[in-house]
């Protein structure tokens, strides 16, 4: 019996679990985790997705895999919204391969976005000053102006302070629009 991946033949999230997530279960054999994480990566709110991709990275011995496999696992926790384990695995991801800047920025911009998008603006702004790009002082402008009514706290000098910030923040971004 050829193997799906050398037979070009596309199989669905379904086919996959029936063949491999069986056999995984089964046996707890790394090689059927692996299949499972390469073939339901289109497919990752599967239980079983998560639950392979941990197991290769607890297993894994390489710093820059091992952290590839945290991010995996950080983007399946981000789609659940459960914040604190995808922190936890970007971190964990950035610390590993702590060479890989291009990687640290990418996931900070992801977290600081996540974070905005959650209304968390402090935390957003913790992720987005980790990065030097137009978009994380975009999003440092956001988590400014967003956070007005908590900072604000009926003191005008402190209103327009926030304003201030976000208004430079956007000015180092080159966003305009959100200028005025």
């Amino acid at each position: 019996v050829k193997s799906f991946e050398t037979t070009g033949i596309k199989v669905s999230c379904e086919q996959t679990l029936s063949f491999y997530g069986k056999k995984y279960e089964a046996t707890g054999d790394l090689k059927y985790a692996s299949k499972l994480a390469r073939d339901l990566k289109s497919c990752p709110s599967e239980p079983l997705y998560l639950k392979s991709v941990l197991a290769l990275e607890e297993s894994e011995s390489d710093n820059t895999l091992k952290s590839a496999w945290n991010v995996k696992a950080g983007e399946v926790y981000l789609l659940e919204g459960n914040m604190d384990s995808a922190v936890y695995r970007f971190e964990k991801g950035i610390e590993l391969d702590a060479q890989n800047v291009e990687l640290a920025n990418q996931l900070n911009l992801s977290l600081a976005k996540s974070f905005l998008a959650k209304k968390q603006f402090a935390k957003a702004g913790k992720y987005a000053a980790k990065v030097d790009t137009k978009e994380s002082y975009s999003i440092l402008g956001d988590a400014y102006a967003n956070s007005f009514q908590v900072c604000n706290a009926g003191d005008e000098l402190k209103a327009r302070l926030v304003y201030i910030a976000a208004y430079n923040q956007y000015k180092k971004a080159g966003d305009t629009a959100k200028m005025n």
